[in-house]
């Protein structure tokens, strides 16, 4: 627990746009740490193919890039929430749309999205954590929730997230380099 409290010591603040207010944290050592301490009790990440192990996109520069695991922490959970992004890929003028409609205008095979078989998560979404058997598990204390971010996902597009079902839930931010 003592590990726990130095890596909030070290977490960025970001100003997001939200009716949640939110924290993030990118820095590498401190998502490592993180993962570890999840290790220790028996708990472990499935994340995307497409997401290296050293977390080498992982910056620290305060946003979500390309490529990242960063951890969010709020008072709510984030476990089951829906993105879309803003763009105007698809249009002239900038819409909102689900990440399924973003990998199709881009052209982006769905082998090259976070879950090969899924393209409404194409771009972003959370970490599963399941313990040794494989059974997913939430981890609520602190209340952290791991994202990752598709490297293929293009900078400068705006993301909305939303838990389901309960629209007072949720943050934005764009994608950062």
């Amino acid at each position: 627990m003592k590990k726990l409290t130095v890596i909030f010591l070290f977490i960025l603040s970001l100003q997001i746009w939200a009716a949640t207010p939110v924290v993030i944290n990118d820095a590498k050592e401190s998502v490592i740490d993180y993962i570890q301490q999840l290790e220790q009790l028996g708990l472990f990440l499935r994340s995307s193919k497409l997401i290296p192990s050293d977390l080498m996109y992982n910056n620290g520069n305060g946003k979500f890039s390309p490529g990242e695991i960063v951890m969010l922490l709020s008072r709510e959970s984030f476990h089951d929430i829906t993105c879309m992004m803003k763009s105007s890929i698809v249009e002239d003028e900038a819409q909102w749309l689900l990440q399924s409609q973003i990998r199709y205008a881009i052209d982006l095979p769905l082998s090259q999205c976070l879950s090969s078989g899924d393209a409404l998560t194409c771009f972003i979404r959370p970490v599963k954590i399941v313990d040794d058997l494989g059974n997913s598990k939430k981890v609520n204390i602190p209340n952290i929730t791991l994202f990752e971010i598709n490297p293929f996902i293009p900078t400068g597009v705006e993301v909305f997230c939303r838990r389901n079902f309960v629209s007072d839930v949720n943050f934005s931010f764009v994608v950062g380099e």
